[in-house]
Formats: C-alpha cells, sequence, structure tokens
C-alpha cells in the first residue's frame, strides 16, 4: 500500500469516525439503524469494507456497541453509544473555549466538511478519550 492510499483510507476513517459518533449521540440513549447510503451517495463495496472496518474498531475500543449488521456493511442495527462514547463526547477539554463538548465541537467539523476538519475532530475525540 502506497502512502497516498493510506492517508485516503485514514481522511476516510476520520470523516466516518466522527460522523457515527454525531448520529448516535444525536439519538442516545435510543438504539439506532445505520446504512451505509447515509455516509455514502452509491456505496461501493470499497465503501461498504470501509464503514464495516471502521464500525468494527470503534466497537473493539468500546465507543458504542451494535447487536448485528446485514450486507456486508450496508447496514447495523441496534448500535447505541456505550458508556465510554457518552463519556468522550460529553466531555469539554480544557483546550476548547466556550464551553463546548466535544459533541459540539464534532457538529461544526461535519458542517466544515473538510479532511483538516475530520482530523481535528479524530485528534480531539482520541485526547479525550486517553485522558
Amino acid at each position: 500500500m502506497n502512502n497516498n492510499n493510506m492517508s485516503e483510507n485514514i481522511d476516510e476513517f476520520n470523516r466516518l469516525t466522527i460522523s457515527i459518533l454525531d448520529a448516535l449521540y444525536a439519538t442516545f440513549p435510543t438504539q439506532s439503524i445505520l446504512r451505509a447510503s447515509e455516509f455514502f451517495e452509491n456505496p461501493t463495496y470499497r465503501d461498504k469494507d470501509a464503514l464495516l472496518g471502521t464500525m468494527k474498531f470503534l466497537e473493539s475500543e468500546g465507543f458504542f456497541r451494535y447487536s448485528s449488521s446485514a450486507g456486508d456493511g450496508d447496514i447495523f442495527m441496534g448500535l447505541q453509544l456505550s458508556m465510554k462514547g457518552l463519556e468522550v463526547l460529553n466531555r469539554t477539554p480544557a483546550v476548547v473555549h466556550g464551553g463546548a463538548s466535544v459533541a459540539d465541537k464534532i457538529k461544526s467539523f461535519i458542517k466544515i466538511g473538510t479532511k483538516e476538519a475530520y482530523k481535528e475532530g479524530i485528534k480531539l475525540i482520541l485526547s479525550s478519550a486517553i485522558n
């Protein structure tokens, strides 16, 4: 894998992570269903594989849980933030001015919609999860 593909994979992971956590935070505490079509216009196999990999990674790191998936990454059911995910998104890091929570900052990064904004969102999530 060359550096270009790795960078594209990381950029896609960042975008998906921010979008998934935002969607789950918005529906907490109810369980959610997420579809690949919510993240991609016409999801390809590669798109669904990226979504499935991101979902599995975030679940294994304890950000949320889900009961099942179908269609090789087409749909995920029974999604719900875990205590860790909720705690991270509710934090107000010292570096954030104006008392905005991580969840509030994520919403602003999604509105901006650039690779750099998603990258900053991931940094904020990771630093909040570690501290």
